[in-house]
Protein backbone atom coordinates (compact mmCIF):
# COMPACT_ATOMS: atom_id res chain seq x y z
CA UNK A 1 0.00 0.00 0.00
CA UNK A 2 2.70 2.56 0.68
CA UNK A 3 4.29 1.50 -2.77
CA UNK A 4 1.37 2.46 -4.75
CA UNK A 5 0.51 5.63 -2.72
CA UNK A 6 3.91 7.76 -4.19
CA UNK A 7 2.71 6.09 -8.29
CA UNK A 8 -0.35 7.72 -8.31
CA UNK A 9 1.01 11.23 -6.86
CA UNK A 10 3.33 10.97 -9.59
CA UNK A 11 0.78 9.95 -12.09
CA UNK A 12 -1.74 13.06 -11.05
CA UNK A 13 1.42 15.28 -11.26
CA UNK A 14 1.92 14.41 -15.14
CA UNK A 15 -1.63 14.69 -15.59
CA UNK A 16 -1.97 18.35 -14.25
CA UNK A 17 1.75 18.73 -16.37
CA UNK A 18 -0.10 17.70 -19.37
CA UNK A 19 -2.92 20.03 -19.04
CA UNK A 20 -0.92 22.91 -18.82
CA UNK A 21 0.92 22.64 -21.36
CA UNK A 22 -1.95 21.88 -23.88
CA UNK A 23 -3.44 25.25 -22.54
CA UNK A 24 -0.21 27.15 -22.96
CA UNK A 25 -0.20 25.67 -26.96
CA UNK A 26 -3.87 26.99 -27.30
CA UNK A 27 -3.12 30.28 -25.74
CA UNK A 28 -0.01 30.55 -28.01
CA UNK A 29 -1.50 29.47 -31.23
CA UNK A 30 -4.56 32.49 -30.46
CA UNK A 31 -2.34 34.84 -29.98
CA UNK A 32 -0.29 34.56 -33.34
CA UNK A 33 -3.24 33.56 -35.65
CA UNK A 34 -5.42 36.17 -37.74
CA UNK A 35 -9.18 35.01 -37.39
CA UNK A 36 -11.16 35.97 -39.96
CA UNK A 37 -12.71 39.18 -40.87
CA UNK A 38 -16.71 38.39 -40.87
CA UNK A 39 -18.41 38.98 -44.27
CA UNK A 40 -19.72 42.44 -44.75
CA UNK A 41 -23.46 42.39 -44.46
CA UNK A 42 -25.81 44.72 -47.38
CA UNK A 43 -28.93 45.35 -47.57
CA UNK A 44 -31.60 42.69 -47.40
CA UNK A 45 -33.32 42.17 -50.51
CA UNK A 46 -36.24 40.54 -51.24
CA UNK A 47 -36.06 38.07 -54.33
CA UNK A 48 -38.98 38.88 -57.27
CA UNK A 49 -40.15 36.92 -59.54
CA UNK A 50 -37.70 36.86 -63.10
CA UNK A 51 -39.30 38.86 -65.52
CA UNK A 52 -38.92 37.89 -69.19
CA UNK A 53 -39.18 41.19 -71.46
CA UNK A 54 -41.20 41.23 -74.40
CA UNK A 55 -39.73 41.41 -77.70
CA UNK A 56 -41.57 44.36 -79.48
CA UNK A 57 -43.49 42.67 -81.81
CA UNK A 58 -45.69 45.18 -83.89
CA UNK A 59 -45.50 43.97 -87.81
CA UNK A 60 -49.00 42.66 -89.47
CA UNK A 61 -49.21 41.43 -92.56
CA UNK A 62 -52.16 41.13 -94.57
CA UNK A 63 -53.86 40.63 -97.53
CA UNK A 64 -55.28 43.41 -100.29
CA UNK A 65 -57.93 42.60 -101.44
CA UNK A 66 -59.18 40.89 -98.18
CA UNK A 67 -61.26 38.76 -100.46
CA UNK A 68 -61.93 37.34 -103.67
CA UNK A 69 -64.77 36.91 -106.20
CA UNK A 70 -63.35 34.98 -109.49
CA UNK A 71 -65.01 33.14 -112.06
CA UNK A 72 -63.74 29.47 -112.85
CA UNK A 73 -60.27 29.19 -114.91
CA UNK A 74 -59.73 33.05 -114.21
CA UNK A 75 -56.43 34.48 -113.27
CA UNK A 76 -56.21 36.14 -110.20
CA UNK A 77 -54.16 38.19 -108.07
CA UNK A 78 -54.01 39.68 -104.70
CA UNK A 79 -50.88 41.49 -102.54
CA UNK A 80 -49.36 40.41 -99.38
CA UNK A 81 -49.15 43.79 -97.26
CA UNK A 82 -46.71 44.34 -94.32
CA UNK A 83 -46.95 47.10 -91.78
CA UNK A 84 -43.66 47.17 -89.81
CA UNK A 85 -45.12 50.15 -87.10
CA UNK A 86 -41.89 51.25 -85.41
CA UNK A 87 -40.10 47.37 -86.09
CA UNK A 88 -36.59 47.84 -88.63
CA UNK A 89 -37.45 44.97 -90.47
CA UNK A 90 -34.52 43.29 -92.52
CA UNK A 91 -35.97 40.09 -94.12
CA UNK A 92 -39.45 38.29 -94.08
CA UNK A 93 -40.08 34.94 -94.19
CA UNK A 94 -43.90 34.18 -96.30
CA UNK A 95 -45.39 30.36 -95.62
CA UNK A 96 -48.35 30.00 -97.38
CA UNK A 97 -51.09 27.38 -98.18
CA UNK A 98 -53.44 26.16 -100.65
CA UNK A 99 -55.81 23.34 -101.89
CA UNK A 100 -53.87 22.26 -105.49
CA UNK A 101 -56.90 21.11 -106.94
CA UNK A 102 -58.82 24.48 -106.55
CA UNK A 103 -56.05 26.56 -107.03
CA UNK A 104 -52.96 25.73 -110.24
CA UNK A 105 -50.05 28.13 -111.55
CA UNK A 106 -50.00 29.73 -108.03
CA UNK A 107 -46.53 31.80 -108.11
CA UNK A 108 -45.08 34.62 -105.32
CA UNK A 109 -43.49 37.35 -106.83
CA UNK A 110 -41.22 40.24 -105.06
CA UNK A 111 -43.72 43.37 -104.17
CA UNK A 112 -42.84 46.61 -104.12
CA UNK A 113 -41.13 46.63 -100.80
CA UNK A 114 -37.97 45.38 -101.73
CA UNK A 115 -37.62 45.81 -105.15
CA UNK A 116 -34.04 46.55 -105.51
CA UNK A 117 -33.70 42.89 -104.47
CA UNK A 118 -32.89 40.89 -107.53
CA UNK A 119 -34.43 37.58 -106.59
CA UNK A 120 -35.96 36.10 -103.46
CA UNK A 121 -33.46 34.62 -101.37
CA UNK A 122 -36.13 31.08 -100.84
CA UNK A 123 -38.84 30.70 -103.19
CA UNK A 124 -40.13 27.13 -103.59
CA UNK A 125 -43.24 25.61 -103.67
CA UNK A 126 -44.76 22.02 -103.21
CA UNK A 127 -47.94 21.20 -106.03
CA UNK A 128 -48.66 18.09 -104.59
CA UNK A 129 -49.13 19.63 -101.08
CA UNK A 130 -49.95 23.38 -101.78
CA UNK A 131 -47.11 24.89 -99.71
CA UNK A 132 -45.04 27.81 -100.52
CA UNK A 133 -42.32 29.20 -98.62
CA UNK A 134 -40.95 32.40 -99.52
CA UNK A 135 -38.16 34.81 -97.88
CA UNK A 136 -36.87 38.08 -99.36
CA UNK A 137 -34.75 40.67 -97.46
CA UNK A 138 -33.00 43.80 -97.76
CA UNK A 139 -29.42 43.95 -99.58
CA UNK A 140 -25.93 44.56 -97.75
CA UNK A 141 -25.92 48.29 -96.76
CA UNK A 142 -29.43 48.80 -97.37
CA UNK A 143 -31.48 50.44 -94.64
CA UNK A 144 -34.14 48.51 -92.75
CA UNK A 145 -37.80 48.97 -93.58
CA UNK A 146 -39.75 51.02 -92.04
CA UNK A 147 -43.44 51.49 -92.46
CA UNK A 148 -46.11 49.91 -95.01
CA UNK A 149 -45.67 48.16 -98.18
CA UNK A 150 -45.86 45.51 -100.46
CA UNK A 151 -44.04 42.15 -99.54
CA UNK A 152 -44.94 40.03 -102.66
CA UNK A 153 -47.71 39.30 -105.13
CA UNK A 154 -49.67 35.95 -105.68
CA UNK A 155 -51.07 34.77 -108.59
CA UNK A 156 -53.07 32.17 -109.81
CA UNK A 157 -55.78 30.82 -111.62
CA UNK A 158 -58.85 29.04 -110.72
CA UNK A 159 -60.48 25.82 -111.42
CA UNK A 160 -63.91 24.78 -111.34
CA UNK A 161 -66.69 26.45 -108.76
CA UNK A 162 -66.77 25.44 -105.77
CA UNK A 163 -69.76 25.38 -103.80
CA UNK A 164 -67.61 26.82 -100.36
CA UNK A 165 -64.73 29.62 -101.29
CA UNK A 166 -61.41 28.32 -101.96
CA UNK A 167 -58.49 29.61 -99.18
CA UNK A 168 -55.24 31.01 -99.69
CA UNK A 169 -53.60 31.19 -96.19
CA UNK A 170 -50.78 32.99 -94.89
CA UNK A 171 -50.37 30.69 -92.05
CA UNK A 172 -48.79 31.98 -88.88
CA UNK A 173 -45.67 30.22 -89.13
CA UNK A 174 -44.40 32.83 -90.97
CA UNK A 175 -41.95 35.48 -89.68
CA UNK A 176 -40.33 38.68 -89.95
CA UNK A 177 -36.70 39.75 -88.77
CA UNK A 178 -35.82 42.81 -87.65
CA UNK A 179 -32.58 44.03 -86.82
CA UNK A 180 -30.96 44.52 -83.20
CA UNK A 181 -33.96 42.37 -82.17
CA UNK A 182 -33.50 38.36 -82.27
CA UNK A 183 -37.01 36.54 -82.17
CA UNK A 184 -39.07 37.60 -84.90
CA UNK A 185 -41.63 40.85 -84.36
CA UNK A 186 -44.79 39.59 -86.12
CA UNK A 187 -47.31 40.24 -84.57
CA UNK A 188 -49.59 37.65 -86.00
CA UNK A 189 -50.51 35.07 -83.97
CA UNK A 190 -53.21 33.21 -86.15
CA UNK A 191 -53.24 32.16 -89.89
CA UNK A 192 -54.29 35.32 -92.35
CA UNK A 193 -56.99 33.49 -94.84
CA UNK A 194 -57.55 34.89 -98.06
CA UNK A 195 -61.78 33.15 -99.01
CA UNK A 196 -61.49 33.57 -102.99
CA UNK A 197 -65.03 32.62 -104.01
CA UNK A 198 -65.39 30.56 -107.56
CA UNK A 199 -69.14 31.22 -109.23
CA UNK A 200 -70.22 30.28 -111.97
CA UNK A 201 -70.51 32.61 -114.96
CA UNK A 202 -72.95 35.22 -115.02
CA UNK A 203 -75.85 34.33 -117.89
CA UNK A 204 -77.71 37.58 -119.30
CA UNK A 205 -80.40 37.13 -122.11
CA UNK A 206 -80.17 38.76 -125.73
CA UNK A 207 -81.83 39.14 -128.72
CA UNK A 208 -81.25 36.33 -131.24
CA UNK A 209 -80.30 37.92 -134.10
CA UNK A 210 -82.44 38.19 -137.13
CA UNK A 211 -85.21 37.45 -135.19
CA UNK A 212 -87.66 38.41 -132.63
CA UNK A 213 -86.58 35.62 -130.46
CA UNK A 214 -84.59 36.03 -127.51
CA UNK A 215 -80.97 33.78 -126.97
CA UNK A 216 -78.90 33.41 -123.93
CA UNK A 217 -74.99 34.05 -123.51
CA UNK A 218 -73.03 32.84 -121.15
CA UNK A 219 -70.10 35.65 -119.64
CA UNK A 220 -66.82 34.50 -118.38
Amino acid sequence: MMDLLPMSRKTTALIIGLVILTAGLVALALRTGTAPSPAPQGPSVTAGPTVTPTPPAHTTLSFSPASLSLAPYTPGKVEIMMDTQDNPVTVVQLELSYDPKQLTNVRVTPGTLFSSTPSPIVNTTDLKTGRISYWIGDQPGQKPFTGQGVVATVTFTTTAASVTPVDLTLMKSSLVAARGIGPSVLKNTMDVILPITVTTAAVRTLPASGSGTTGTTTTR
